[in-house]
Formats: C-alpha cells, sequence, structure tokens
C-alpha cells in the first residue's frame, strides 16, 4: 500500500511540474514584457526544484534568445551612423525586450553548475544566430556550446570556465573584448570567420583539442 501512495505522490508531482512548464512556456509569447518575465524565472524555478527538467529548461532558455531580435545597439562601428538620431528612434517596446532577453540571459548562467562543485552535471547550449549582451558564462561548468552566428554586446566573459564539449563561435561577431583567460577548453575551440572589435584574452587558457582561426578577423573600434 505505501509503495502504491508513493507511486502515486510521485506521478501527481511529476503532472504538476508538467503543467507549470507548459504554462510557463505558453506565457513566454505574451505581449507583455512582465509576464515574459515571470514565465523565464518560472522556467528557472522548475528546473532547480526538479533538476531532470534543467537541460530542457536550458533549452527553452536558449531557444528564447535565438528568437529574432534587431537592435540599434548591436550595430556594426562602421555602421554607426554620424549623428544619435537612430537612439533616439529605439522604441520601448524593443529596450523592454532586450531587458526580458539579459534576464533569460542571467538565468541561463545560473542554472549551469559552478568550477567549485564536485562531479556536476554537464549541460549543453545552442545559442547559433543569437544576440547576446554582456554574455557570461565565468566559472562555469558547461558541455557543448553552438553560437555559430551570433551577436555579441559588451565583454564576452569566459573566464575561468571548464567547457567538456566543443565550443563553435564560428562566423560570429564580438563588438567588444573576449575574456578566456584560465579557461579550460575540453574539445575544439571554433573561431572560424569570427569578426572581433575588441582584445580577445586567452592567458593561461588550456586547450585539449583542436582550435579553428580560419578568416578570423581582428577589427580596431
Amino acid at each position: 500500500v505505501i509503495a502504491i501512495e508513493q507511486r502515486r505522490a510521485d506521478l501527481d508531482r511529476d503532472r504538476v511540474a508538467d503543467e507549470r512548464f507548459a504554462r510557463a512556456v505558453e506565457l513566454l509569447g505574451h505581449e507583455t514584457d512582465q509576464v515574459r518575465v515571470g514565465a523565464l524565472h518560472a522556467l528557472a524555478g522548475l528546473a532547480r526544484s526538479h533538476r531532470e527538467y534543467t537541460q530542457t529548461v536550458l533549452d527553452v532558455l536558449c531557444s528564447y534568445l535565438r528568437r529574432p531580435f534587431d537592435h540599434p545597439k548591436w550595430t556594426l562601428p562602421e555602421d554607426l551612423p554620424d549623428d544619435a538620431e537612430q537612439w533616439s528612434r529605439i522604441s520601448p517596446e524593443l529596450e523592454r525586450e532586450r531587458h526580458a532577453r539579459q534576464a533569460a540571459q542571467r538565468l541561463v548562467r545560473d542554472l549551469l553548475p559552478t568550477t567549485s562543485e564536485p562531479d556536476p552535471e554537464v549541460y549543453d547550449l545552442d545559442l547559433t544566430r543569437a544576440w547576446l549582451e554582456r554574455f557570461d558564462l565565468s566559472d562555469r561548468v558547461v558541455g557543448r556550446v553552438a553560437a555559430y552566428r551570433c551577436r555579441f554586446r559588451h565583454t564576452t566573459n569566459l573566464n575561468r570556465a571548464v567547457f567538456r564539449g566543443p565550443v563553435h563561435f564560428r562566423d560570429s561577431v564580438f563588438l567588444a573584448r573576449i575574456r578566456a583567460e584560465d579557461t579550460a577548453f575540453g574539445g575544439k575551440l571554433e573561431l572560424r570567420g569570427i569578426s572581433a572589435y575588441g582584445p580577445c584574452g586567452f592567458e593561461r587558457a588550456r586547450f585539449d583539442g583542436a582550435v579553428d582561426l580560419k578568416r578570423a578577423v581582428l577589427r580596431e573600434m
């Protein structure tokens, strides 16, 4: 009897978690940014209380960041206007979406294990074509990172991170510096075709796999 009751309780718990997940995903398409941010936090809370959801929630957060997004602050330096008129045309809705995306980035980082954890779970990130701002994976353990054709604004911080899988930045644009000091790349690091508009710091980084720098271009701001 006890085993049956425990099984029923487990099924009820799973059903409630599934309903929470489905409802939060549905709300990510809401027109109000406060609701979208609340849904992002609800998903992260679900992952914290049900660790088996973590990779799925990370996939959803990354999918949110991959949604089409066009903002003047990600303009390439050579395309900047001569005056500030462009910035005055940024709509409040676009700025609110930018802040929602910043929340999604922070939650991605918070859900990843830290390098101080013994034998951590390893999770993958797919951020292909995402526009990211102050992207920060410092002191985190990550599996495979797919960040093809991304655009990074402000510093990209990978300091002291441990990557257990390949890291792909192919054809991405970095509008500021890349910091990867004391970082461990356990698989291939693909920087093929990137354009970087700031210093690239890889001091004391460890590379256990191949490093692809073909067609990489470092540009001056």
